[in-house]
């Protein structure tokens, strides 16, 4: 009698074969027969679907416990992104409301023995893609890592399980003017990178300090790693911070820093309209301009000199290209992919053109032949109807089936999450399906920002509440999903 594999073969290799499937797959094996049932439900299996859901949607794989999670969660896991966007297709047009709702009050031990823990302010936040990480910043550039838990069913700790304070603020008889942070996944997955910048009054240059963390370290700390002084205002600031390289413009310069080798290179965007957005692809970069992009290739990154400063150079884009545009449509901007994506994702993006969103995807050309041609060329596959305001925009998050978007209304009262399903020979037109994840008659608060993690679908808003003329920060941590225990 013929052996058949799939029933009656050995346990290891189907196991090995299950490593290839997605989460959605693998619950059709078990619906088969008996033995492959059984095989389904291995521990290894779903903590290798977890890891490859976490890579395919640019999740910061630290922030699931594999070892220590139960089956039920690690299928929990693995299967949460196909079903958020499954309520985002249910609600299609409607508003849906969250399964649980909690508030976040962080808090810091008291600088005293006895002393009770006292609540801290919060002025920008990030949501690490996982949704366990929430890095917080204040007013006085003070930098705070909180756990919120792997999902609805675990504990939040009001604690920071790191920070970093400084006076900063002070130093040099000058008052602290602007502070920003942007955060970005190392190359080995397991810790992130956080730069910090501030600028002070009466300065012309941007304090920009690179540190590495590791969350799950036995104690993790912020970890200086560099230093650089950037051209140009904070406040007209577009980034963007790709493993060890931190690409941003400023008024009219435009800065590369590579933080890990203390390298960097200037240069003045003569002539060109201000950047309003920056995208990296090895070693090109794109910077986008109201009625044109620019494709420029990386210069040779030179020593910071002993101010800090990186040498300034004279530098032209490789080639220039023209939106495209029917009668009537006018440009008005571009929504690019998250750095935490798999780089085979981060090649799409999104312009807007009044009512119009329009896909790129950025292709690779072989130069081999000809070393004159670009090593990179954004090419439009298809546009959509219908489209928010883009400076209201998220970063683009790829899915395994889609692009997720998600924005605020221009009166900031909603949130909206937008599936748009990618082109495929059975589906050669673009679909797309939303729905408000939060409106404002939910809450007391004004919004003054949020996140949304399409990995574990939890969306973390921040609110700013008036109260006898004093206006407080509250913390609001919504899940769209339970886990299998509160179902």
């Amino acid at each position: 009698m013929r052996l058949r594999l799939l029933s009656d073969g050995p346990p290891d290799i189907i196991i090995y074969i299950q490593q290839f499937l997605h989460p959605l797959d693998i619950l059709a094996l078990r619906l088969t027969c008996k033995s492959l049932s059984k095989a389904t439900r291995a521990r290894s299996v779903w903590m290798n679907a977890v890891h490859n859901v976490c890579i395919t949607h640019g999740a910061f794989l630290p922030s699931f416990p594999l070892e220590e999670m139960s089956l039920d969660d690690l299928e929990h896991t693995a299967l949460s992104p196909r079903r958020f966007q499954a309520v985002i297709q249910k609600y299609d047009g409607h508003p849906t409301e969250p399964l649980l709702t909690r508030k976040f009050v962080p808090r810091l031990q008291p600088r005293q023995s006895g002393g009770a823990a006292m609540k801290t302010a919060i002025d920008q936040m990030a949501l690490i893609p996982g949704g366990r990480f929430l890095l917080t910043s204040t007013y006085s550039g003070n930098l705070y890592l909180w756990d919120l838990g792997f999902n609805a069913g675990s504990h939040m700790k009001s604690l920071p399980i790191a920070m970093l304070e400084t006076n900063e603020g002070s130093q040099g008889g000058f008052d602290m003017d602007n502070f920003w942070f942007n955060c970005g996944p190392m190359a080995n997955s397991g810790g992130i990178y956080v730069v910090a910048e501030s600028n002070f009054i009466a300065r012309d240059n941007v304090k920009a300090v690179c540190y590495e963390i590791f969350p799950k370290s036995e104690f993790p700390n912020f970890h200086r790693i560099g230093a650089a002084a950037i051209p140009g205002p904070i406040t007209s600031a577009y980034t963007r911070l790709s493993f060890d390289y931190y690409a941003c413009c400023r008024g009219s310069f435009f800065t590369v820093w590579n933080f890990t080798a203390d390298l960097g290179v200037s240069w003045n965007q003569h002539g060109d309209a201000a950047c309003t957005a920056v995208y990296t692809a090895g070693d090109n970069i794109i910077t986008f301009h109201a009625e044109r992009y620019l494709l420029w290739r990386l210069p040779d990154l030179q020593t910071l000199d002993g101010d800090l400063l990186p040498c300034i150079i004279d530098h032209s884009p490789t080639m220039s290209f023209s939106y495209p545009s029917d009668v009537g449509v006018i440009y008005n901007g571009v929504v690019l992919p998250s750095v935490w994506l798999p780089q085979a994702s981060q090649k799409h993006f999104l312009t807007y053109q009044r009512d119009i969103m329009m896909h790129f995807i950025v292709k690779s050309i072989d130069t081999v032949h000809d070393a004159s041609l670009p090593e990179i060329l954004p090419v439009r596959v298809g546009s959509v109807q219908g489209g928010p305001i883009p400076s209201l925009v998220r970063d683009l998050m790829v899915t395994d089936n889609g692009l997720f978007q998600t924005w605020e209304s221009d009166d900031s009262t909603k949130i909206t999450a937008n599936v748009i399903s990618m082109l495929t020979p059975q589906n050669p037109t673009y679909s797309s399906l939303s729905s408000v994840l939060w409106s404002r008659e939910r809450s007391l608060g004004s919004l003054v920002d949020f996140v949304v993690c399409t990995m574990t679908g939890r969306v973390v808003i921040q609110l700013r509440q008036k109260i006898d003329d004093n206006h407080y920060t509250e913390i609001q941590v919504m899940d769209f999903l339970l886990p299998k225990p509160f179902q």
